[in-house]
């Protein structure tokens, strides 16, 4: 646990006091008329594709900064984000922020939440109380506590962050970095590089291993298919007897012969097709 556990029950609490399920946050959002009221209430927009996409959102963005008088390695460290897609957001006309990097990019620039709320909306974004993940976000922007690394510990710790990352591969097939969910790419050090080839080559190891099983035990059912006198019925006996085709290779006559139907003769044209 990444996070203090007092501070996780005072979290949890947040959450429970704030929480609305879905179809309710729905049908509380269909009485109110004003969609900017509704953005400051206590019951927010539930579904993004509500609020209307402003072309304003990176404008708005750079504003902001100069007025707080920061400059860019400050915005893109706080926020936790590339310089890449930093210089996206800066140079890109047509770049788009997907809600994560919105989010980071508020906390970032340290906006208290009627700012954050605004410049979210202008990307077409909002923080729901029907989304327990953006309760915690709301959470520590009304504390004033903008550390991504906190707000990510806390939503770990509360399962309700779990990073997905993607490899990147070179062109021999060999993973060079990691990519996570924005298709931000990740470089990664030498001995992290070394363990995920260890993952991945055991994964291909085993999954090679097993369909090596599959391979043989098919050639082998086969060979008890060819074998005269065994039939559907005698087949599933044995297998239900020694458990699979592998046990029954590795069976003396005495113990085959004790699988009603089985004779001596039939036994020893079994361990002749299919004994290793």
């Amino acid at each position: 646990m990444k996070t203090d556990l007092e501070k996780l029950k005072v979290i949890q609490s947040f959450i429970t006091e704030n929480y609305v399920e879905l179809e309710t946050s729905r049908m509380l959002h269909k009485t109110v008329k004003n969609k900017a009221a509704c953005l400051f209430c206590e019951v927010p927009l539930i579904d993004d594709s509500n609020i209307e996409i402003d072309s304003s959102w990176q404008e708005e963005v750079f504003h902001i900064i100069d007025n707080k008088n920061m400059n860019d390695p400050d915005v893109y460290k706080k926020a936790f984000i590339t310089k890449q897609t930093f210089s996206k957001i800066r140079k890109d006309v047509n770049y788009h922020p997907d809600k994560d990097t919105a989010i980071k990019m508020c906390v970032g620039l340290e906006l208290d939440e009627e700012n954050t709320l605004k410049l979210l909306e202008k990307a077409g974004y909002t923080l729901s109380n029907a989304i327990k993940k953006d309760i915690v976000i709301r959470y520590f922007i009304r504390k004033k506590e903008f550390d991504i690394i906190s707000i990510n510990n806390a939503l770990y710790d509360l399962n309700l962050n779990i990073p997905i990352f993607g490899m990147v591969k070179n062109d021999k097939h060999q993973t060079r970095a990691l990519m996570d969910e924005n298709r931000n790419e990740l470089t990664i050090s030498q001995s992290l590089l070394n363990a995920i080839t260890m993952f991945q080559d055991s994964v291909h190891d085993t999954a090679i291993g097993y369909h090596r099983k599959l391979r043989d035990e098919s050639m082998i059912k086969s060979a008890l298919d060819e074998i005269p006198g065994i039939g559907t019925a005698k087949k599933a006996m044995l297998l239900k007897k020694f458990g699979s085709v592998e046990k029954i290779s590795e069976a003396s006559i005495e113990e085959l012969t004790s699988v009603k139907g089985i004779n001596e003769d039939l036994a020893k044209k079994i361990l002749e097709k299919i004994s290793k």
